[in-house]
């Protein structure tokens, strides 16, 4: 919450109140401070598992993956998040230059169900961008710093209805183990 943009816009003896009520909590739940203080220290000392970190337009590695959106010059790119979490990350760049741009007007993301593997995701639902998803609203969102941070193997649908777009493709997996593929469906490269 404090990291958040959450208490943006209360007055100070709002987000007081708020830090009391967590701190409260926090001491009944652990019972005292020397308590509280030790699981903080302990949280805060855990290596932090970075997911999102863009890549530089032009780095090459094996495991950076780009998937041309047809009759575009653009691509999604993808890159590996946190392996704990099986994330993947990924963004939109011009396909020529691999230079990161926020989400172009007029397109969705969607995960939508596999028939493959329905304990992934068995519903369909509208993805936003890991900072949309914080309360960012795109005109505020620096250029080509928007990003989704996705699940490996996830089946999405990539839309815009304005130019009657549907790309359907699977978030690319560290070990692949799919053994015959499937129609229709389009893999980054």
């Amino acid at each position: 919450m404090l990291g958040s943009n959450r208490l943006f816009g209360f007055a100070s003896n709002a987000k007081r109140a708020w830090l009391a009520r967590e701190w409260g909590q926090a001491l009944e739940y652990c019972g005292s401070v020397a308590a509280v203080m030790a699981m903080s220290k302990a949280l805060l000392d855990e290596e932090a598992d970075d997911s999102g970190i863009k890549p530089e337009p032009g780095t090459v590695e094996h495991d950076i993956k780009y998937l041309q959106i047809p009759g575009t010059a653009i691509s999604l790119r993808f890159w590996p998040g946190s392996l704990a979490a099986a994330e993947y990350c990924m963004d939109f760049v011009v396909t020529n230059s691999q230079q990161p741009i926020n989400v172009p007007e007029g397109y969705e993301l969607w995960v939508v169900p596999d028939p493959a593997m329905p304990w992934l995701k068995p519903v369909s639902m509208r993805l936003l961008s890991i900072e949309q998803a914080h309360g960012i609203p795109p005109s505020q969102i620096h250029p080509g710093e928007e990003k989704f941070i996705l699940r490996d193997g996830l089946l999405c649908l990539l839309r815009n209805e304005r130019v009657g777009l549907e790309l359907h493709f699977y978030v690319p997996v560290r070990a692949e183990f799919r053994a015959t593929p499937v129609v229709e469906i389009h893999r980054p490269v």
